[in-house]
């Protein structure tokens, strides 16, 4: 109760963070009088999977000079999804057993995760200390879908290491999961090799003869990953993106395809025809990785911008100002 009363009389901060792979996205809101005083958008490099210290160091500081410091991530653990449904007893029908889960529900529609695995999710951050908000991703897909309610889309949001999958009927979400993507070249590749026919060998083949003579094989090319980033080795470094790119596009186009036979085969989503795929991009996907996506998947796909720490610190300034009302 007090704290609730001296809030007024204090800034309030919202930090939302984004761990993907080698990169920590940071976006911090600092809001006073219900006006945005600070909008501060940085990154910092991952480092053997370590938490950044100077990001720490940032996130700190925020924590120490202004009492009402609030964090929010997404989860990003393959043990979520969604539901076409509200009702607890009918979550066995798409294959989910309503012991150990937690739940949120909407208009038409669930979100469900794990709790054991929400709990582990949260030990692997636990540095920053207590998480005010752990979001989930389907959830600002869900936005997206009420504004473009037109059509039954299919929805990727792109994350480094992982994607969010949902189908969107209009604006009512209907199926959806997580999956992690193998981001490992050397087996990307063994599996690339093994699914790709024709044309598909040929755009895999164009992009890895692009890369210099010095990349003469595969541990080359992790060995490329490890080195610093000189002028001479830019275009390599570009190029060595593009192909890892490339691996991610072919696992998700895999991931898409199981996702809509799974879609059009229970006969409890009522699949609709899908008219679309609408890529929410987080980091900037590589041209021909899209490309990939449209001739193996043989849909209309579009790309939009999705800058995931604000999205999160746009979801925290939601909660608090529903909180109010």
């Amino acid at each position: 109760m007090l704290s609730q009363l001296l809030q007024p009389f204090f800034s309030k901060v919202l930090i939302g963070i984004d761990l993907d792979e080698e990169v920590c996205q940071i976006n911090i809101l600092r809001i006073k009088n219900n006006k945005i005083r600070q909008n501060i958008q940085t990154e910092f490099k991952i480092i053997n999977n370590l938490f950044p210290l100077d990001a720490l160091k940032l996130i700190g500081f925020y924590q120490k000079k202004y009492p009402f410091t609030y964090i929010g991530i997404f989860s990003k653990t393959p043990h979520q999804g969604v539901l076409p449904t509200i009702l607890p007893e009918e979550y066995i029908n798409f294959g989910v057993n309503v012991q150990g889960i937690r739940t949120l529900s909407f208009r038409h529609w669930s979100t469900y995760i794990k709790e054991h695995n929400l709990a582990q999710e949260i030990g692997q951050i636990k540095n920053l200390g207590k998480l005010d908000f752990i979001f989930s991703p389907f959830i600002p897909i869900s936005f997206v879908a009420q504004k473009e309610n037109q059509h039954t889309t299919l929805y990727i949001l792109q994350f480094r290491q992982c994607i969010a999958l949902c189908i969107a009927q209009k604006e009512k979400i209907v199926f959806g999961g997580v999956f992690e993507i193998q981001t490992n070249l050397e087996e990307s590749i063994i599996s690339e090799q093994r699914v790709s026919q024709g044309n598909d060998i040929t755009a895999f083949e164009d992009i890895l003869n692009s890369l210099s003579d010095d990349l003469e094989d595969l541990d080359e090319i992790d060995d490329l990953e490890e080195q610093e980033i000189t002028d001479n080795s830019q275009e390599d470094s570009d190029k060595l993106n593009e192909l890892k790119d490339f691996m991610r596009a072919t696992a998700i186009a895999n991931i898409t395809e199981h996702a809509i036979q799974e879609y059009y085969n229970n006969q409890y989503y009522k699949g609709a025809f899908i008219d679309q795929v609408v890529i929410l991009d987080t980091y900037g996907i590589a041209p021909n990785a899209i490309n990939h996506l449209k001739d193996t998947l043989m849909i209309d796909i579009s790309v939009k911008p999705f800058v995931a720490p604000q999205e999160i610190t746009s979801l925290m300034l939601k909660e608090f100002t529903k909180g109010k009302s």
